[in-house]
Protein backbone atom coordinates (compact mmCIF):
# COMPACT_ATOMS: atom_id res chain seq x y z
CA UNK A 1 0.00 0.00 0.00
CA UNK A 2 0.91 3.38 -0.23
CA UNK A 3 2.69 5.82 1.95
CA UNK A 4 0.20 8.78 3.18
CA UNK A 5 2.13 11.11 1.38
CA UNK A 6 2.43 8.97 -1.75
CA UNK A 7 -1.06 8.72 -1.64
CA UNK A 8 -1.49 12.26 -1.67
CA UNK A 9 0.73 12.73 -4.70
CA UNK A 10 -0.90 9.68 -6.34
CA UNK A 11 -4.38 11.66 -5.34
CA UNK A 12 -3.02 15.23 -6.56
CA UNK A 13 -1.80 13.80 -10.06
CA UNK A 14 -5.09 11.91 -10.35
CA UNK A 15 -6.67 15.68 -9.67
CA UNK A 16 -4.40 17.72 -12.20
CA UNK A 17 -5.18 14.93 -14.85
CA UNK A 18 -8.78 15.06 -14.03
CA UNK A 19 -9.36 16.87 -17.29
CA UNK A 20 -7.39 14.46 -19.48
CA UNK A 21 -9.47 11.68 -17.87
CA UNK A 22 -12.86 13.06 -18.52
CA UNK A 23 -11.92 14.43 -22.12
CA UNK A 24 -13.86 12.73 -25.06
CA UNK A 25 -12.21 9.45 -25.96
CA UNK A 26 -11.53 10.70 -29.15
CA UNK A 27 -8.67 13.13 -27.82
CA UNK A 28 -5.27 12.81 -29.13
CA UNK A 29 -2.70 12.41 -26.18
CA UNK A 30 0.54 13.85 -26.11
CA UNK A 31 3.25 11.33 -25.55
CA UNK A 32 3.96 13.40 -22.30
CA UNK A 33 0.36 12.73 -21.42
CA UNK A 34 0.15 9.15 -22.49
CA UNK A 35 3.53 8.66 -20.12
CA UNK A 36 1.99 10.55 -17.24
CA UNK A 37 -1.18 8.38 -17.43
CA UNK A 38 0.81 5.43 -17.44
CA UNK A 39 2.94 6.41 -14.21
CA UNK A 40 0.15 7.47 -12.44
CA UNK A 41 -1.91 4.14 -13.34
CA UNK A 42 0.96 1.64 -12.00
CA UNK A 43 1.38 3.87 -9.40
CA UNK A 44 -2.41 3.15 -8.05
CA UNK A 45 -1.94 -0.28 -9.08
CA UNK A 46 1.06 -0.65 -6.95
CA UNK A 47 -0.22 0.59 -4.18
CA UNK A 48 -3.70 -1.89 -4.12
CA UNK A 49 -5.99 1.06 -5.42
CA UNK A 50 -6.97 -0.92 -8.43
CA UNK A 51 -10.63 0.81 -8.42
CA UNK A 52 -9.09 3.68 -9.28
CA UNK A 53 -6.14 2.27 -11.45
CA UNK A 54 -8.56 0.66 -13.85
CA UNK A 55 -9.98 3.52 -15.53
CA UNK A 56 -6.89 4.50 -16.25
CA UNK A 57 -5.45 1.98 -17.81
CA UNK A 58 -8.83 1.18 -19.65
CA UNK A 59 -8.15 5.01 -20.88
CA UNK A 60 -4.56 3.61 -21.68
CA UNK A 61 -5.81 0.60 -23.36
CA UNK A 62 -8.25 2.74 -25.32
CA UNK A 63 -5.84 5.20 -27.12
CA UNK A 64 -2.74 3.33 -27.19
CA UNK A 65 -4.55 -0.38 -28.36
CA UNK A 66 -1.18 -2.08 -29.20
CA UNK A 67 0.86 -0.93 -26.36
CA UNK A 68 1.19 -4.50 -24.36
CA UNK A 69 1.72 -2.62 -21.11
CA UNK A 70 -1.61 -0.82 -20.59
CA UNK A 71 -3.00 -4.40 -21.29
CA UNK A 72 -1.42 -6.24 -18.98
CA UNK A 73 -1.71 -3.59 -16.75
CA UNK A 74 -5.50 -3.59 -16.50
CA UNK A 75 -5.07 -7.67 -16.44
CA UNK A 76 -3.34 -7.60 -13.57
CA UNK A 77 -5.96 -5.16 -11.81
CA UNK A 78 -8.91 -7.12 -12.77
CA UNK A 79 -7.30 -10.38 -11.32
CA UNK A 80 -5.93 -8.28 -7.95
CA UNK A 81 -9.89 -7.73 -7.76
CA UNK A 82 -10.81 -11.58 -8.21
CA UNK A 83 -12.58 -10.55 -11.44
CA UNK A 84 -11.57 -13.17 -13.85
CA UNK A 85 -13.65 -13.00 -16.83
CA UNK A 86 -12.42 -9.41 -17.22
CA UNK A 87 -8.71 -10.49 -16.46
CA UNK A 88 -8.87 -12.82 -18.93
CA UNK A 89 -10.15 -11.08 -22.29
CA UNK A 90 -7.54 -8.23 -21.25
CA UNK A 91 -4.73 -11.21 -20.93
CA UNK A 92 -6.27 -12.08 -24.27
CA UNK A 93 -5.23 -9.42 -25.64
CA UNK A 94 -1.64 -8.80 -24.04
CA UNK A 95 -0.73 -12.14 -25.17
CA UNK A 96 -2.46 -10.93 -29.17
CA UNK A 97 -0.19 -8.20 -29.16
CA UNK A 98 3.14 -9.82 -28.12
CA UNK A 99 2.51 -13.57 -28.97
CA UNK A 100 6.29 -14.69 -28.19
CA UNK A 101 5.64 -13.35 -24.08
CA UNK A 102 4.49 -16.10 -21.86
CA UNK A 103 3.45 -14.59 -18.90
CA UNK A 104 -0.26 -13.55 -20.40
CA UNK A 105 -0.93 -17.31 -20.73
CA UNK A 106 0.91 -17.95 -17.27
CA UNK A 107 -1.59 -15.58 -15.40
CA UNK A 108 -4.34 -16.65 -18.14
CA UNK A 109 -3.82 -20.16 -16.11
CA UNK A 110 -4.38 -18.60 -12.66
CA UNK A 111 -7.32 -17.16 -13.71
CA UNK A 112 -8.87 -20.59 -15.41
CA UNK A 113 -7.50 -22.51 -12.04
CA UNK A 114 -9.47 -19.67 -9.87
CA UNK A 115 -12.53 -20.32 -12.07
CA UNK A 116 -12.01 -24.08 -12.02
CA UNK A 117 -12.22 -24.84 -15.58
CA UNK A 118 -8.73 -27.13 -15.49
CA UNK A 119 -8.82 -28.10 -19.53
CA UNK A 120 -8.45 -24.28 -20.57
CA UNK A 121 -5.99 -23.65 -17.74
CA UNK A 122 -3.56 -26.99 -18.89
CA UNK A 123 -3.94 -25.11 -22.45
CA UNK A 124 -2.64 -21.86 -20.92
CA UNK A 125 0.42 -23.93 -19.22
CA UNK A 126 1.05 -25.59 -22.77
CA UNK A 127 0.93 -22.26 -24.22
CA UNK A 128 3.13 -20.80 -21.60
CA UNK A 129 5.84 -23.30 -21.61
CA UNK A 130 6.59 -23.31 -25.78
CA UNK A 131 7.02 -19.68 -24.78
CA UNK A 132 9.60 -19.84 -21.68
CA UNK A 133 13.02 -18.10 -22.74
CA UNK A 134 16.19 -17.66 -20.79
CA UNK A 135 14.35 -14.39 -19.63
CA UNK A 136 11.57 -16.15 -17.97
CA UNK A 137 13.48 -18.99 -16.04
CA UNK A 138 11.49 -18.45 -12.97
CA UNK A 139 8.04 -19.69 -14.91
CA UNK A 140 9.31 -23.30 -15.12
CA UNK A 141 8.63 -23.10 -10.97
CA UNK A 142 5.93 -21.17 -10.98
CA UNK A 143 3.88 -23.40 -13.86
CA UNK A 144 5.09 -26.59 -11.51
CA UNK A 145 3.68 -25.04 -8.21
CA UNK A 146 0.55 -24.19 -10.16
CA UNK A 147 -0.18 -27.91 -11.55
CA UNK A 148 0.77 -29.19 -8.33
CA UNK A 149 -1.72 -26.59 -6.41
CA UNK A 150 -4.10 -28.09 -9.04
CA UNK A 151 -3.62 -31.96 -8.13
CA UNK A 152 -3.69 -30.80 -4.46
CA UNK A 153 -7.14 -29.56 -4.83
CA UNK A 154 -8.33 -32.16 -6.96
CA UNK A 155 -7.39 -35.11 -4.48
CA UNK A 156 -8.63 -33.23 -1.97
CA UNK A 157 -12.16 -33.08 -3.99
CA UNK A 158 -12.02 -36.41 -4.81
CA UNK A 159 -10.87 -37.85 -0.97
Amino acid sequence: MLTPQEKAKVEQALEEMGPLLNEDRSKEYSSDDLSLLYSVAYTLYQGGDYDDAIPVFERLASHQPFSQKNWVGLAACWQMKKDTQEALKAWAMASIIDDRDPLPHFHAAECYFTLGNEEEGRKAIAACRKLITREHPHLHVKLDDLEASWKQEAHQKGA
